[in-house]
């Protein structure tokens, strides 16, 4: 064998081997850029459904917010005028008692109707647990006829109603996770 064939023979698998390990380092770092690609397009994809739940589930908090909102904005109410009727009818007792003004009797069995009427209003929003105190006070009304009693029981019952309405709002306002912008105080 001739030197030029025998540097041909060492050459030519030298050179293949070169070509081959070459196209093999080529071919597998394609095969990893495609794969990344591949998988960089999976993780968009992914982040952008990820994100479009998010603003869903964002949505539906604000909903649930706003909701809280307009209960806490409507038991408000009702306690509200709940202690209303309550310090009138206990403001006519007062005047009965310490400056012997008789009742109102027309205006006293409003008040009692009125009273009653948005006792059974409020059960819409408030916890009957929580109207206990007007369910009494309506009872030992109906039981007792001395003044000085029923202007003590009245109120009562209205810094009872207080108390309980300050509970009952502050609980919703913890638990709603409501700001004092948001309540409206």
């Amino acid at each position: 064998m001739e030197i030029g064939e025998i540097i041909l023979s060492i050459l030519v698998p030298l050179t293949a081997a070169g070509v081959g390990a070459y196209l093999g380092a080529y071919f597998k770092q394609k095969g990893k850029n495609y794969a990344t690609k591949e998988d960089f397009e999976d993780i968009v994809n992914q982040t952008a459904s990820l994100s479009e739940a998010t603003e869903g589930v964002k949505k539906k908090l604000e909903k649930i917010s706003y909701l809280e909102q307009q209960i806490w904005m409507l038991k408000k109410e009702e306690y509200s005028k709940i202690i209303t009727i309550l310090y009138e009818l206990y403001a006519d007792y007062r005047k009965l008692v310490t400056q012997k003004i008789p009742l109102d009797t027309e205006k006293h069995y409003q008040l009692l109707d009125r009273l009653q009427l948005q006792r059974v209003h409020a059960r819409v929003f408030i916890d009957d647990d929580k109207l206990v105190t007007i369910s009494s006070l309506l009872e030992y009304l109906d039981k007792t006829e001395d003044s000085t009693q029923r202007k003590e029981l009245i109120d009562h019952a209205a810094r009872d109603m207080s108390h309980t309405a300050k509970l009952d709002l502050s609980e919703l306002a913890v638990d709603g996770n409501l700001s004092e912008a948001g309540r409206g105080v």
